[in-house]
């Protein structure tokens, strides 16, 4: 079996080099994948980072690691984005790539019965191996194995709105969760900015207090340097710091809302 790790290396080599930073970030997310201790993962980045990018690069391995096993062979990923557009943008990049020289390198050739916006499913599987959804549509009736949530929130606002995050969190209870049961695996992965304390992400962390794993990348870090001089240049990140609300900088940029 091949890791993340390495399928994440050869596909997209030329954007892990531009951000040195992400080497530490995928092999954390790589050991949270074959941790059977732990159930939820936040990975916590600035604006612009690549978090939803990397949440396709791992829907990609997870379907190619799906096919590598006939036991795993209907195993699904379930990816919850805050729009529609972004629905469709995902499973259109994904769809992509899985059809590429380098997925069928490393997993091999597999034919797909169904791929599109709503659900990708490859011959031999009876459930949909992937399945989008915006965060305000309803998923009853799917069953999962992995829960990608990835930048739940359209904006800042609405992640200090408590009437839209008691929403998020009674849809995780009632029915996000649920699409889990009966899954040996049942992992929650989390991508997003950190905008609140008490925002939809903290809650769910709080829910697993002992069977969680953080990754925070800060845009600057505890030396004075920016996390990728390449992508966000020190320069802006203290013109943006001096022109913006300091509480605003924290959550968006330093993931410490305050």
């Amino acid at each position: 079996n091949t890791s993340f790790f390495d399928y994440f290396e050869k596909s997209a080599g030329d954007w892990l080099q531009a951000r040195e930073f992400a080497y530490d970030v995928i092999r954390q997310v790589q050991d949270f994948l074959f941790d059977s201790d732990k159930k939820v993962l936040m990975l916590a980045m600035p604006q612009g980072s690549g978090k939803s990018y990397i949440a396709n690069k791992l829907t990609e391995w997870l379907l190619g690691d799906f096919q590598t096993q006939t036991s795993k062979r209907s195993n699904s990923v379930m990816r919850i984005c805050n729009t529609d557009s972004n629905v469709t943008k995902f499973q259109a990049a994904i769809s992509n790539e899985i059809q590429g020289e380098v997925w069928r390198e490393f997993f091999g050739t597999h034919k797909l019965l169904n791929n599109n916006k709503n659900g990708m499913r490859f011959s031999g599987s009876w459930n949909d191996n992937a399945f989008f959804s915006s965060a305000k549509s309803s998923v009853m009736s799917r069953r999962a194995d992995f829960l990608i949530f990835d930048d739940l929130y359209t904006t800042m606002a609405e992640a200090l709105s408590n009437s839209a995050t008691d929403d998020y969190v009674m849809k995780f209870l009632t029915m996000w969760r649920g699409r889990l049961k009966g899954s040996e695996i049942g992992k929650i992965i989390m991508v997003g900015t950190l905008y609140a304390k008490n925002d939809f992400y903290h809650q769910i962390l709080d829910m697993y207090p002992d069977a969680h794993t953080i990754i925070k990348v800060k845009a600057i870090d505890d030396d004075g340097y920016s996390f990728c001089e390449q992508t966000h240049p020190l320069d802006e990140l203290l013109h943006d710091r001096e022109t913006m609300n300091i509480d605003l900088f924290n959550a968006i940029y330093q993931q410490e809302p305050t």
